[in-house]
């Protein structure tokens, strides 16, 4: 076998070893959004197990929170920091500036022109969201029913 044929086979080889493990591994970390637990206003279960919410963020897992506040107005939040406490869940939403709707189109949002006004919020599986308005002063308290997504591996 000539020089340049083993350097050919050597490419080949090394070629075909890269493609066979991409092959197989091609995801081997993939991970997606599961809904973990659902609860209405109330903080009743509506689907999935809060047990299962409670392992996953154990783990360590992200979690991210999905809750209407109408059929056409959705808030999603990754949860910022999370305390299990006698069998219940809350999450600290991190801090936003504060956003308005556009009240007669409902077609836009805008930010808080001053810049001043943050927005935080704690939710539970209580269906409890507490927040608090920064520049404004206001604390206020609602319920909502949430959804909790966990990212998990497949």
């Amino acid at each position: 076998m000539t020089h340049r044929n083993k350097l050919l086979a050597l490419l080949l080889v090394s070629l075909l070893t890269v493609l066979s493990g991409c092959a197989t591994t091609a995801h081997p970390n993939r991970t997606d959004w599961q809904l973990l637990y659902h609860h209405d206003a109330t903080g009743q279960a509506i689907s999935g197990d809060k047990q299962a919410l409670i392992d996953a963020i154990n783990q360590g897992r992200p979690i991210r929170l999905v809750w209407p506040i109408r059929p056409d107005f959705v808030h999603v939040a990754d949860a910022g920091f999370l305390t299990v406490m006698n069998g219940e869940v809350f999450a600290q939403l991190p801090g936003i500036i504060r956003q308005i709707p556009d009240r007669e189109t409902r077609r836009r949002m805008a930010l808080d022109a001053s810049g001043q006004s943050r927005w935080h919020a704690i939710v539970g599986t209580t269906g409890e969201i507490q927040s608090f308005q920064s520049a404004l002063g206001e604390l206020g308290q609602r319920q909502y029913a949430f959804k909790w997504y966990g990212l998990v591996s497949k």
